[in-house]
């Protein structure tokens, strides 16, 4: 299965031939939640222990589209146990393969297999393994679905995102719909993490069972990764947050979410 679909998306996509090779040889790896397979231990330099720990960073699409926010995170081995984006791809709860690989100079790939979805990060990592650089790249059935680049740093542990320090603040940007047009939207958080006050593209968001904010929890600290949450409009319109996202500067806030009205939706949001 996975022959065939590297070479029906190596002929239409942009994933070098080193890479394809890569993953041909771990196609008889282990598979299941969060499964490994990969290459030899690496002696010198770096290796694949420099990706051990949790990445939070953007990825800015080579289309015309808002970068977004995501997070991978490596096992012991290096390898990646778990991630998600702010855009369509949810590695934590579903079956995947992740292969990764290291090269003495800091090269290195992560790529995260899951039925016929491929996602590939090759790039670099600096300044002693903090910083890892590069290439994304998403390929669903043999199709690329988007390229661009990618930066992350290695966060902290847990305990790096906290109440109080990211997300207080007022928040704007922009909410883009399925035909890829844009609605403009605002927030405002209080130093509790609970939402003050909202809208979008003038419909304001409704807090009446809400007199102290609708609070926001993080899931993972670590990453910046916030639960799941409900909101609803006073117009009767509602929000199923699934994904949001926040990174470790407290600068930017991107999100996935369901709403009644107009379907799959994305938010975008920077600090005023």
């Amino acid at each position: 299965m996975l022959l065939k679909m590297l070479l029906k998306l190596n002929h239409k996509s942009l994933i070098p031939l080193s890479l394809m090779v890569s993953l041909l040889a771990c196609e008889g790896g282990t598979t299941g939640a969060g499964a490994n397979s990969g290459g030899p231990p690496i002696e010198g330099g770096y290796d694949n222990l420099y990706l051990t720990g949790d990445w939070i960073g953007t990825i800015s699409p080579d289309a015309a589209k808002p970068e977004y926010l995501y997070y991978i995170r490596c096992g012991a081995d290096g390898f990646a146990f778990a991630g998600a984006d702010s855009r369509d791809s949810d590695w934590s709860d579903m079956d995947h393969t992740t292969y990764s690989w290291v090269r003495e100079s800091g090269a290195f790939t992560i790529s995260i297999i899951r039925e016929d979805e491929l996602t590939f990060f090759e790039g670099d990592l600096r300044a002693g393994g903090l910083i890892a650089e590069g290439r994304y790249q998403k390929v669903v059935g043999g199709d690329s679905r988007g390229t661009g680049h990618f930066s992350a740093v290695i966060s902290g542990g847990p305990g790096t995102f906290s109440v109080g320090d990211q997300l207080p603040g007022l928040w704007s940007g922009e909410m883009e719909l399925p035909d890829d047009s844009m609605l403009a939207v605002s927030l405002e958080i209080n130093q509790f993490d609970h939402i003050v006050s909202g809208n979008i593209n003038g419909v304001d968001l409704n807090l009446v069972d809400w007199t102290a904010g609708l609070p926001l929890f993080y899931d993972i600290d670590s990453v910046g990764r916030l639960q799941s949450s409900s909101f609803s409009m006073i117009d009767g319109s509602a929000l199923n947050m699934e994904l949001m996202l926040v990174d470790e500067a407290g600068e930017m806030l991107s999100a996935k979410a369901l709403h009644s009205t107009y379907g799959q939706v994305y938010f975008s949001l920077s600090k005023n």
